[in-house]
């Protein structure tokens, strides 16, 4: 199922208030459940005049659990409290279900699980509080979001010949982000050094790409709206 800007923002409502409803026991008193992934983006857009959010197929959170055994002692709650699993889905080992919505459960530490990112410690380290509808749920900052978006396409954003792939969906939240949040800049000037350093130092290196500029209108809708976007970028650097 692919979910559009409305019902994402409507899955991840409804997913945090299941997850408010897990014992604090269970959580433990330091630890939140951060939304992060392609799901994210209609709440990191701010600009209407921006392009529309592409839709998404799943809704992604990071928690921190230091060991596998742990892990599994989550999903067991999480089972508890109206999450599902189904074994004849196509997903991976991360993934159950809520109502109709695949939720994919991440670890903040490498090596717990498969799909690990080496930013999720920095989402960690800074979520940030949003509202949707009268409920309030924690988010990845928009450079940790923006740092896990690079990280997951310098390891999958690749066409069959090697070369990055610019129309890669992970390129492409990232420049919707950019597009539809005039507020990245000064955020990614206040975040985290290194994450900032990292977004500096990728973005950098695409703005030097022709390719990247050739395939920039293409994310934008054309054009005058393109020259924003890699105005935007330039000021990030």
């Amino acid at each position: 199922m692919k979910l559009s800007a409305a019902e994402s923002r409507r899955a991840i409502r409804a997913i945090h208030l299941a997850l408010e409803s897990l014992p604090r026991s269970a959580v433990g008193e330091r630890n939140k459940f951060v939304f992060i992934g392609g799901g994210l983006v209609p709440l990191l857009i701010t600009d209407p005049a921006a392009s529309p959010a592409r839709p998404t197929k799943d809704v992604d959170v990071v928690f921190r659990v230091e060991t596998v055994s742990a892990y599994s002692y989550m999903r067991q709650d999480l089972l508890r409290v109206g999450f599902r699993d189904d074994i004849f889905a196509d997903k991976p080992l991360c993934a159950l279900f809520f109502d109709e919505w695949r939720v994919d459960f991440l670890c903040s530490n490498t090596g717990v699980i498969a799909g690990a990112n080496r930013w999720f410690n920095s989402v960690m380290e800074d979520p940030v509080e949003d509202e949707i509808d009268g409920v309030n749920v924690w988010r990845a900052s928009t450079p940790s979001w923006i740092a896990t978006k690079l990280e997951a396409w310098l390891n999958r954003g690749r066409l069959e010949s090697g070369a990055p792939d610019y129309y890669h969906q992970d390129m492409e939240d990232i420049l919707a982000v950019v597009d539809g949040r005039p507020e990245c800049v000064a955020e990614v000037a206040d975040g985290i050094a290194a994450v900032s350093g990292f977004i500096r130092q990728h973005f950098r290196i695409m703005l030097s790409k022709p390719d990247f500029l050739s395939a920039l209108p293409g994310h934008t809708g054309g054009h005058e709206r393109s020259e924003i976007v890699l105005k935007r970028l330039k000021s990030i650097l």
